[in-house]
């Protein structure tokens, strides 16, 4: 260990978002914690190092760097990601074109299918096959690979993506090409889809190692980039990413599986509020994140976030890959409102971003926007947005909902009446949302407590749970940079899969656990040593269906545990879909494994007590408008000044330098030991 490394006590975190780039300081030590915003820039790198400079932190004392980004995902939607090509075997040349035959809009005539990823000229075949059993049939054609391999690189291909049929139960062909390719073409990168993707399904299989292959010459170059700046700086200490599913990995981890960061920035969110939640009394909550481009909702049960195991970049074009399931809706604060030709108002999806942002922020944004609507309903205070470092010009908004004809699309007398109309249709598709997150899977939102976070979270808070009959409200401190919280708050975590196919009945434990070892050595390989967790469950279904549900087992896997499997599949089963089918027989399709640590041995649990650090003093009011036509002088209330033990009636607006929270009159606010805000029903006064 080096001399400095027993002075390292910070820790830092950081969430690269569309419009702003959030970074929080924690000292282990002292327990100091700063939270910087800055404004994004087009390359992440950059805003980050923005944001260290603009703290004034010095890096030599940092023990632990963790960054979210939509570098990944961004890269993906905007196609500005490696040229890859793709070899398959003999006759299947379509196969990622083909996909699965289905349709999104059942009787749309217009409807045109999403463009593949890679074109048919890049798209090659040579001739090899192993058979379902994982026999071989006919031996990979070496000669022919490196024909085909030739006529990509000719074409300009700087990443290949290899996928045989039944890699997943013999990957000895895709690892022969790859061999063959890296020693006769040392600079293509090459991804195998028995690595990427080693579970059944022949082209969710194929997706998947295409967007690996994709993402990594991008993820790399990133990635070194930001290491060498880092480290010329003076960081020592270790850095590492999270992941879509909620957790972090390395550097290292994040070169050979980018595709896992698709949704690596809101994913830190998710974290830390599950976090959050353990600390005040509320395990089952729904997340309500609120950033400048998009309102992201997830839901966590008993302390535990939902987990997805496909995130779909557009219709039926897969990426299969363990993710917190995350929705999105265009109701972020960059979200621009306009008029359909119907002349029926619509919010989002387009953002106006960073740049040129909302109108109000005089950056040549001319479009009204969720932030331009809170201004003019006097939601937001103009002089102090972002600490009082941005100035909002309102003037600017009014412009805006004039030129955009949105005062006739809501029927308002006012823009400041319009504003309102234009949050009152966020607080809705929000709340919509959620409604498809948790009634459409057998969830009854009442059960859960709103926790809201992000720049624009507090805004929407109370409108939301009024609409699902939501009875608390929780507002965290420092809400507007949580995601970059869940970086300092969350575990080094990875997934493994394996396919498997055999009846529930067939089941002995010597089968599962010959895989289960497989799968902890490559957890060794990414935590570097022996010291994780790890739990285990199995995919299962009824016969004849196509999707499965995924029940936990124990470590060690033994007969008993085996023997009671079906029922707990009967049971999630029964509880998910309100039915169940004892008389079907019952599959295994794979086997699952998700290993956990510590990131920072010791303790890590950075939420510590808030404290006060002004007196309440003379409360102001300003005019706050509401929907439809209401409007009223509401309390304005400093954040700082709001101890915990502090309870007050609605209505009000508590605001700090980064966020808002919008308490309307039937919320009853208090402030929790840590200094969280609760929201809960007021008795009807």
């Amino acid at each position: 260990m080096d001399d400095g490394a027993q002075r390292r006590t910070a820790r830092v975190g950081i969430d690269v978002g569309g419009t702003f780039t959030d970074l929080v300081w924690a000292d282990a030590a002292s327990g100091e914690t700063r939270a910087i915003k800055t404004l994004s820039t087009a390359s992440p790198v950059e805003g980050i190092l923005a944001a260290i400079e603009k703290g004034g932190f010095e890096l030599a004392d940092v023990e632990s760097l963790v960054f979210g980004s939509t570098v990944a995902i961004n890269a993906l939607v905007e196609k500005k990601h490696a040229v890859v090509g793709t070899i398959g075997n003999e006759g299947f040349r379509d196969t990622l074109e083909l996909r699965r035959i289905w349709r999104e809009h059942l009787f749309g005539s217009f409807w045109e299918r999403p463009e593949s990823m890679v074109p048919r000229r890049l798209r090659r075949e040579v001739r090899g096959r192993i058979s379902v059993d994982g026999a071989e049939l006919v031996p990979l054609d070496e000669d022919g690979l490196l024909r085909e391999v030739g006529h990509l690189i000719e074409r300009g291909v700087e990443s290949v993506a290899i996928s045989f049929l039944h890699s997943h139960v013999n990957d000895a062909h895709e690892r022969r090409a790859r061999e063959i390719i890296e020693a006769s073409h040392p600079e293509l990168t090459v991804s195998i889809s028995s690595e990427e993707s080693p579970e059944l399904g022949e082209y969710e299989r194929l997706s998947t190692t295409v967007v690996a292959a994709a993402l990594k010459p991008l993820i790399a170059r990133e990635l070194d980039k930001l290491v060498t700046k880092l480290r010329a700086a003076g960081l020592r200490g270790s850095i590492h990413v999270m992941k879509s599913n909620g957790g972090v990995m390395s550097v290292e981890a994040a070169r050979r599986k980018p595709h896992e960061l698709v949704q690596s920035g809101p994913s830190g969110g998710v974290s830390a509020a599950r976090r959050w939640g353990a600390e005040v009394g509320a395990p089952n909550i729904i997340t309500l994140d609120v950033g400048g481009t998009t309102a992201d909702v997830s839901l966590i049960r008993g302390g535990r976030a939902t987990v997805a195991r496909r995130l779909d970049l557009a219709w039926d074009v897969p990426v299969r890959v363990s993710l917190v399931d995350i929705r999105s809706v265009g109701a972020g604060g960059g979200s621009i409102a306009w008029v359909d030709a119907a002349g029926a108002p619509r919010l989002g999806p387009a953002s106006a971003g960073s740049r040129p942002g909302p109108a109000c922020f005089g950056q040549g944004g001319e479009h009204t926007t969720v932030t331009d609507a809170a201004v003019l309903a006097g939601w937001l205070n103009a002089g102090n947005f972002a600490g009082g470092e941005l100035a909002l010009d309102v003037e600017r908004s009014h412009e805006a909902v004039e030129r955009d004809g949105l005062r006739a699309a809501v029927h308002a007398e006012t823009d400041a009446a319009a504003g309102a109309a234009i949050l009152a249709i966020g607080a809705n598709a929000i709340a919509e949302q959620i409604r498809a997150l948790t009634v459409k899977h057998g969830e009854d939102p009442r059960d859960f407590a709103l926790f809201v976070y992000g720049g624009a979270g507090g805004l929407f808070g109370a409108d939301v749970a009024a609409a699902l009959g939501i009875e608390r409200v929780i507002l965290p401190p420092n809400s507007s940079v949580l995601s970059a919280w869940g970086g300092l708050l969350a575990d080094e975590e990875h997934d493994y899969a394996r396919t498997m196919m055999r009846a529930a009945s067939d089941m002995h434990p010597d089968q599962i656990m010959a895989d289960i070892e497989a799968m902890l050595a490559q957890a060794r390989l990414d935590f570097g040593g022996e010291d994780f967790a790890a739990e285990v469950s199995l995919d299962m279904r009824y016969d004849g269906q196509s999707h499965v549900l995924t029940v936990p087992i124990p470590l060690p896997v033994t007969v008993d545990a085996l023997r009671a499997v079906p029922t707990l599949f009967e049971e999630l089963h029964e509880r998910r879909y309100g039915h169940s089918r004892p008389e079907d027989g019952i599959e295994v399709t794979g086997i699952r494994l998700h290993a956990r640590r510590r990131l920072i041995a010791g303790d890590s649990n950075l939420i510590v007590p808030s404290t006060s650090s002004i007196p309440m003093g003379d409360v102001p009011t300003r005019p706050v408008h509401r929907h439809p036509g209401a409007v009223s002088p509401w309390p304005t209330i400093p954040r700082d000044a709001m101890k915990p033990g502090t309870a007050l009636p609605g209505p009000a607006i508590v605001e700090d330098g980064s966020s808002t929270l919008v308490v309307s009159d039937e919320w009853l606010i208090t402030v929790g030991d840590l200094g969280e805000i609760n929201m809960t029903k007021a008795e009807i006064r």
